[in-house]
């Protein structure tokens, strides 16, 4: 039997409505179709009442999709590690992608940029906006900002 490995992404995308963020933990494009997506808080899992999502979708590849959403405010974003974790029959070991403080660096920016996470190192954090800027973390490096 064939397996296909998930592209896993942890995306945060601002709520202007109640000032908080979603963050959201995206598994695409797998086979075959049983995968154990979890969000981390602090390396702990979040309770599953407080997490929205998690139905497993059919892409039109014969390939599957889940997420897995949480909402928090913008001092929990700020005070906790977010991590979404993969196990996949694909996969030789868990696939960890964290949300962490360096990645808040790239939030602002106005255009489509793919950059490696080193090219942000040195640069001053800056807080999330309200706007409803999105901020993706591919598995594998760099950070994507699309919005």
């Amino acid at each position: 039997m064939f397996s296909v490995k998930p592209r896993v992404r942890l995306l945060q995308k601002a709520l202007p409505d109640t000032g908080g963020v979603r963050v959201t933990c995206l598994a695409t494009g797998f086979y075959p179709r049983h995968i154990n997506l979890t969000l981390l808080r602090d390396g702990q899992p979040v309770a599953e009442q407080q997490i929205s999502g998690g139905e497993l979708l059919p892409n039109g590849d014969g390939s599957y999709q889940m997420r897995k959403s949480l909402e928090v405010s913008t001092e929990e974003l700020q005070h906790h590690q977010y991590t979404c974790t993969a196990q996949h029959l694909s996969l030789d070991n868990k696939m960890d992608i964290p949300l962490g403080p360096r990645l808040l660096r790239l939030i602002h920016m106005r255009r489509a940029h793919i950059l490696p996470m080193d090219k942000a190192e040195g640069q001053e954090p800056t807080p999330p906006s309200q706007d409803g800027d999105q901020l993706v973390t591919v598995a594998g490096g760099g950070g994507i900002r699309a919005g």
